[in-house]
């Protein structure tokens, strides 16, 4: 689907008492869109007889494909280790780090020849990208996706992370995958909620910068929730995707902190890791886009018919309906990443349906107006 390419060069210049040091790596990485990714003759990963692979799999994604996972690697006798993984944000934890390694370790991978592989949802992949990153200063990784959110969001990009001291991603690294390899066939058996998990990120980006795939939301969002498989679905996890890497290719290792892709990620962190066993990454990032969108609209930077038609929208995907948010607690989450953006909010706020601006000035009496608007339509809505 996509490559990105950067130039090399290294320079270095030398004065009395100091040298600098200049270098840009170049890689690239491929996002490929493969059906029966797990079919010997087709051969997706590359592999010779006699190879090696340690890989990282989701509990559920081998309950329901072990068999098949296993069955292509062995027909390439090639000799594996499967590391099995509980999903859930609980286990992108520091002791799920140390137990991989450990193991990765034991099973000692070629620092260039032996990429591990991560199959599951956003917690997997990002759990085996910053072991790849660690082990040896550096190995290589495929990320295999087995969920929507990683679809869209979670796999694309080459962030990798873990989460620390009940903050998100607080420990991680920009490390580029060898592939991100979508298969989705996966997505036919994620559970409904997983599938509105997924929509948040949709959800996010249409709303930000994509009107067209807004209105395909609109038209659609309701059935697709229903029943992932109907045709158009193609075309908007597709929009949604290129949406993603039109903004993640020119600042992959985040040089430039204004970022629209931000956009709710501003107070969903906080909502997130406070009740990770109740509310799911995608569900806070939708809940944060719908509170930004009454703020905007309480500091009149969208319409109310704009307003309309984005809690139309949320209703219809079906996000969460959560009526308590403390102003406070939110509040918090503001320092936070003023502290994550070099000392700014710069917090993105629709200026309607698919265009945005950036807000340095955000108060805490901003978002208790936010809160009481968006109380108000959750409540007019039940």
């Amino acid at each position: 689907m996509n490559y990105h390419q950067f130039s090399m060069f290294t320079n270095m210049k030398t004065s009395k008492g100091s040298i600098e040091i200049k270098h840009l790596k170049e890689f690239k990485y491929k996002i490929q869109e493969i059906s029966s990714l797990f079919d010997v003759e087709q051969n997706a990963f590359n592999l010779n007889k006699g190879d090696r692979r340690f890989v990282i799999i989701d509990s559920v994604i081998d309950q329901l494909y072990g068999h098949t996972i296993r069955k292509y690697f062995q027909g390439f006798e090639c000799q594996t280790f499967f590391e099995v993984i509980d999903s859930g944000e609980n286990n992108k934890s520091l002791s799920s780090f140390l137990k991989i390694f450990s193991d990765l370790d034991r099973f000692d991978v070629d620092r260039r020849k032996e990429p591990i592989i991560s199959i599951g949802g956003g917690v997997i992949t990002d759990l085996g990208g910053f072991v790849a990153s660690c082990y040896r200063r550096g190995v290589p990784h495929i990320a295999v996706p087995t969920t929507l959110m990683g679809f869209v969001d979670a796999s694309i990009g080459i962030k990798t992370g873990i989460n620390f001291n009940n903050h998100k991603n607080r420990m991680g690294s920009f490390m580029p995958p060898q592939a991100v390899l979508l298969d989705e066939t996966f997505l036919s058996t994620l559970p409904t909620r997983h599938i509105i998990n997924g929509f948040g990120e949709v959800f996010k980006i249409a709303l930000i910068k994509d009107k067209p795939l807004f209105e395909l939301l609109e038209q659609n969002g309701y059935n697709i929730v229903d029943d992932i498989t109907l045709p158009i679905t193609k075309t908007i996890l597709h929009s949604s995707i290129v949406d993603m890497l039109e903004e993640l290719e020119p600042n992959l290792f985040e040089d430039n902190l204004d970022r629209c892709v931000d956009f709710g990620h501003t107070f969903s962190p906080i909502i997130e890791m406070q009740d990770c066993e109740n509310i799911l990454h995608g569900e806070a990032v939708a809940l944060d886009c719908f509170l930004s969108s009454c703020i905007a609209f309480s500091r009149n930077i969208i319409s109310e018919c704009e307003l309309k038609r984005i809690s139309s929208l949320y209703f219809h995907l079906k996000f969460p309906q959560i009526l308590t948010c403390n102003k406070d607690f939110l509040w918090e989450s503001v320092l936070e990443r003023k502290k994550h953006r070099g000392g700014l909010q710069r917090i993105p706020f629709p200026t309607e349906i698919g265009r945005y601006a950036f807000i340095n000035d955000l108060t805490k009496c901003d978002i208790e107006n936010g809160i009481e608007i968006m109380c108000k339509l959750l409540t007019k809505k039940k």
